[in-house]
C-alpha cells in the first residue's frame, strides 16, 4: 500500500489531487462513455436475462404429457402456446424492472447502504409483481 501510495504521490503531487482526479475526470469520463449508472439500457437488462429464457425453453421442450397435464393444459399446443406467452411476458418485465430499480438507485445511494439495498430489491420484485399480475389479470 505504502508503494502504491507513494507512485501516486509521485505521479499527481498528494493523494488529495489524485482524489480530485479520479472524482471529477475519471468520473466525468464514466458518465461520457457509459450515460448515468442509473439509467440502465433495455437491451442490457434483456441479455441480462437471456440465460434465464435459454432454460426457460429447454425446460418447455422437455416437458411430458403427464407434465402437461399436471400443469392442467390439455395438449401440449395449447401448453406451448400459454408458455410461449408467460416467457414473453417475463422477457418484457424483467428488463423493465431492472430499468425501475436502476432509476430508483440513484436516489438510495444518499441513504445508508443496507436501507438503500433492501429498498431497491423491494421495488424490483414490486415491479416484477405489478407486472405480471397485471399480465394475468388483462388473461394475455
Amino acid at each position: 500500500r505504502k508503494i502504491i501510495y507513494g507512485k501516486i504521490c509521485n505521479f499527481f503531487g498528494s493523494m488529495e489531487v489524485f482524489e480530485t482526479f479520479v472524482k471529477k475526470d475519471v468520473h466525468n469520463a464514466l458518465m461520457v462513455a457509459l450515460g448515468r449508472p442509473s439509467d440502465v439500457p433495455y437491451s442490457w437488462g434483456l441479455l441480462t436475462f437471456q440465460p434465464y429464457m435459454w432454460f426457460a425453453l429447454a425446460d418447455m421442450m422437455s416437458m411430458t404429457e403427464e407434465g402437461i397435464i399436471f400443469q392442467r393444459y390439455t395438449n401440449w399446443g395449447q401448453y406451448c402456446a400459454g408458455t410461449i406467452i408467460f416467457y414473453s411476458s417475463c422477457w418484457l418485465t424483467f428488463p423493465l424492472a431492472l430499468k425501475a430499480t436502476g432509476a430508483f438507485a440513484a436516489n438510495t445511494v444518499k441513504i445508508p447502504f443496507l436501507i438503500g439495498v433492501c429498498l431497491d430489491v423491494l421495488l424490483h420484485l414490486s415491479v416484477i409483481f405489478i407486472l405480471t399480475t397485471a399480465h394475468q389479470w388483462l388473461g394475455m
